[in-house]
């Protein structure tokens, strides 16, 4: 049997919403409707490329061309689809993040003088794990509670890295990689605030799930239709914008 566009999204869809009912029970309707939104697409994009194959009155050109027209309106539509239900959410993931991670960042003295003698001693503590490899001072990051350890690393400039490669020109590196960074902040944040990290890492799936099942039916279509890729890739740049 050959495959169709949307055969992904039925068998994703249910494992989806279950996922998301268990976590957000009040969210299951909502997301259910929008995968059915998004195979209901995904249907009316095969019937119509079915009706036009079976059209004994276009040649074979005009069978490309009309199937193309009707991949570029479905390709608009899951270009909308995601301006409607992933951007929004991405954008409510941003802010909430940024809040969020503010209660993870350690507070510093608010005197002046206090303040001074803080600063140096970041200074300080960044100049001994400067001297580390970076995994070394991944380590020392993760393992360590202490609050102003954690500040001077986290606001660490970045690090020169000489060139191995003669000619080559030296280049800039993260004091410590700012994936550990971000996990680690969202640790403290769900050990202080679990309702305020839940709430972002649930937002972060659904955003996630749409996204995967629109850009997973973006690749049937392409596959079924090359020369609509064109189409594709403007929709991708005017999002972009």
């Amino acid at each position: 049997m050959s495959k169709t566009v949307g055969d992904a999204l039925k068998i994703s869809a249910p494992l989806s919403v279950g996922n998301i009912e268990q976590r957000r029970p009040e969210w299951a309707p909502g997301a259910r409707n929008n995968l059915a939104a998004l195979q209901e697409l995904a249907d009316g994009f095969n019937r119509e490329a079915a009706t036009i194959r079976g059209d004994q009155d276009l040649t074979q050109s005009g069978r490309f061309k009309r199937t193309e027209t009707v991949a570029r309106g479905a390709l608009a539509k899951l270009a909308a689809f995601e301006a409607a239900n992933v951007q929004p959410l991405r954008e409510r993931v941003a802010g909430l993040e940024g809040s969020v991670l503010k209660r993870a960042v350690p507070v510093r003295p608010a005197d002046a003088g206090e303040r001074l003698a803080y600063e140096l001693r970041l200074v300080e503590i960044r100049a001994e794990l400067r001297a580390l490899d970076p995994l070394a001072r991944a380590i020392v990051y993760l393992g360590t509670t202490a609050p102003m350890v954690i500040d001077a690393i986290e606001t660490a400039p970045p690090s020169l890295v000489l060139p191995t490669t003669p000619g080559a020109l030296p280049s800039l590196a993260p004091f410590v990689d700012p994936e550990r960074v971000a996990a680690a902040q969202l640790a403290r944040v769900r050990e202080a605030n679990p309702d305020a990290a839940r709430e972002l890492e649930d937002l972060q799936m659904l955003a996630d799930t749409y996204a995967a099942a629109a850009a997973t039916m973006r690749t049937e279509i392409l596959t079924e239709v090359p020369g609509a890729r064109d189409t594709s890739m403007k929709l991708a740049e005017a999002a972009a914008k």
